[in-house]
């Protein structure tokens, strides 16, 4: 690493060794894959013609500027430039223990070794858990987290004798989301149902594919349901638009499937719903290759926001919430000014940004001023307001990547969960989920 590209000291704390962050990077899969549980089961305006086209340097940032403006008309619209004096550095706020900040719910709930949680609200989460027959891989349940039980959904995939597998899932209170994936082949199905009283309802076809095209990524609000249409990077329908495609599923059946987004080359990273909105992150169709973190109401399909990244920039994951942006950034960019370290960054209106210096995996969870990352091996929080600091200190006998994230975005419970290693009996290892309520 050369001198230019050194990160702070103080950016070192969440991690022994840069051995240790870029481990995962050499295996050739990216930390982002390995959190979302992709190992254990193995996303320009919409429509609007939104593209920059070839000019000087000089005038890149006011064309782009004005093609936005004019396409998403009501539209918050930056360039995300960020000078270090714009900075609100994490390492900076006071460091206080976990309990002034969060109060722990008594209930300890267990569930069997490999579960993949996402949280679908307060009450309710969408588990991926281990096939309860041999030869099933994964079944898709519901864990309540008033009573700690775990309901089984479907017990393996609707085309398990055709070799597919569930893959992925996402829920709400009232709507659910899978794909299922033959591995083999690459094909693929999308299915999405109702929930009501916790019970899977009838299961609907939304799309399929082929390897042609990448495995969708998903993403609920309310009883809309949304996944992308992505063409494979180096397969023969590369050079296609993607969409981020969306449904209404209710006891009524399936309406307004739409694509609700079109962009003019692939999309970044896994759409998030959270606090109204859906954001994406999808590639400026510039000289230059950019992209522009956006977010849509959830309502109308409308663009609301738009931030521009500098050329070259990437981000790991990204979620609009309580009214702008938070980021991760995975790798280090010299060029990039306030945003060249890794790290979660949030954008303020003021024109400042905090940024926490710790190795990101996961997007980020907010509840009320507090804004709680997964980091590589702790879940940090930071109290905005105050500016304070905190770590939810994980299990002694917890594995080396510690707690995981079930949310994203605006939550009013955090849920976190971690496997816990049986040293004398592999077989007896679990998953332990906590629940933790803002004081």
């Amino acid at each position: 690493m050369s001198d230019e590209t050194q990160i702070p000291s103080e950016a070192l704390e969440d991690f022994d060794t840069l051995e240790d962050f870029d481990t995962l990077e050499d295996s050739g899969f990216t930390r982002r894959q390995f959190f979302s549980g992709m190992l254990g089961a193995g996303v320009l305006i919409a429509g609007s013609g939104l593209m920059v086209s070839g000019c000087a340097k000089k005038d890149v940032e006011v064309e782009l500027r004005a093609s936005i403006a004019q396409a998403a008309p009501n539209a918050k619209v930056r360039t995300l430039e960020v000078s270090d004096t714009q900075v609100v550095a994490g390492y900076e706020f006071d460091g206080v223990p976990v309990e002034w900040v969060l109060s722990q719910e008594s209930r300890i709930i267990e569930m069997p070794l490999g579960c993949l949680l996402y949280q679908a609200s307060d009450n309710t989460v969408c588990v991926l858990a281990p096939g309860e027959e041999r030869n099933v891989l994964v079944r898709l349940a519901l864990l309540d987290l008033e009573s700690g039980m775990m309901a089984n959904l479907l017990d393996r995939a609707l085309n398990d004798a055709n070799h597919y597998c569930i893959y992925d899932a996402r829920a709400s209170e009232s709507a659910i989301i899978w794909v299922e994936y033959d591995m083999t082949e690459g094909d693929w199905i999308v299915y999405g149902a109702t929930l009501i009283d916790k019970q899977l309802g009838k299961p609907i076809k939304l799309d399929e594919s082929d390897e042609v095209y990448d495995p969708p990524m998903l993403c609920v609000h309310g009883s809309t349901v949304y996944w992308t249409r992505m063409p494979d990077a180096t397969g023969p329908a590369s050079t296609e638009d993607s969409y981020l495609k969306a449904a209404n599923i209710t006891e009524g059946g399936v309406s307004n499937t739409r694509n609700a987004y079109t962009s003019h080359g692939r999309m970044l990273t896994n759409p998030q719903a959270t606090d109204g909105y859906i954001t994406i992150v999808p590639r400026v169709d510039t000289d230059t290759v950019r992209y522009q973190l956006t977010a849509l109401d959830a309502h109308t399909d409308a663009v609301v926001a738009v931030s521009v990244l500098p050329s070259g920039l990437y981000v790991g994951d990204c979620v609009y919430m309580k009214g702008d942006f938070t980021f991760n950034i995975e790798a280090n960019y010299p060029f990039a000014e306030g945003l060249r370290f890794f790290g979660t960054y949030r954008q303020f209106s003021n024109d400042t940004v905090f940024h926490a210096n710790r190795v990101p995996s996961m997007p980020a969870v907010a509840m009320d001023d507090k804004l709680i990352i997964k980091s590589t091996f702790n879940v940090v929080g930071f109290d905005l307001t105050r500016q304070q600091s905190f770590i939810v200190e994980k299990p002694s006998d917890s594995a080396d990547f510690g707690d995981l994230l079930a949310g994203v975005g605006v939550q009013n419970k955090l849920v976190v969960y971690t496997t816990i290693i049986n040293k004398s009996n592999a077989e007896r290892s679990y998953v332990r989920a906590r629940v933790y309520n803002p004081i």
